[in-house]
């Protein structure tokens, strides 16, 4: 996969084709923001959270962290969602929420981004604030 500019939006066909399908549920990374708040319908009810951003590092995992994660994630109205993609070295970066009849959980992200090293990407929500791609990949 080739680096994207910030602004640009492309769907990573890669992502959903390679990897396994069996990887624990839990994300690799979280981080939270007590002034705000991520409320959704998921299948076990309702819950409450600030979860504002989540990094998955995905190798064997990275089909699932893409499509059936990605899907819920979305589907929950999380803003910022990450993956270290180890197969291609590259961090791909899932913004903009929005339903999709064609996904796992019926919504998707319509801003994906893949970034290479020496890329930056900027924090969703978070002004200024700015990490290295090459600091995420091993």
């Amino acid at each position: 996969m080739r680096p994207r500019s910030a602004g640009s939006t492309t769907r990573s066909a890669r992502c959903c084709r390679q990897g396994g399908s069996s990887a624990s549920s839990r994300p690799y990374l979280s981080t939270t923001n007590p002034s705000l708040s991520l409320t959704s319908r998921c299948w076990s009810g309702r819950w409450t959270t600030t979860v504002t951003r989540i990094v998955e590092v995905a190798e064997s995992s990275l089909r699932f962290d893409c499509r059936d994660k990605g899907s819920l994630y979305a589907r929950a109205g999380l803003q910022d969602y990450w993956i270290v993609n180890l197969v291609d070295r590259v961090l791909e970066v899932y913004r903009e929420p929005s339903p999709d009849s064609s996904a796992p959980y019926c919504w998707s992200y319509r801003s994906v981004v893949g970034l290479t090293a020496p890329a930056v990407v900027e924090l969703a929500g978070v002004s200024g604030a700015r990490v290295a791609v090459a600091d995420l990949l091993p």
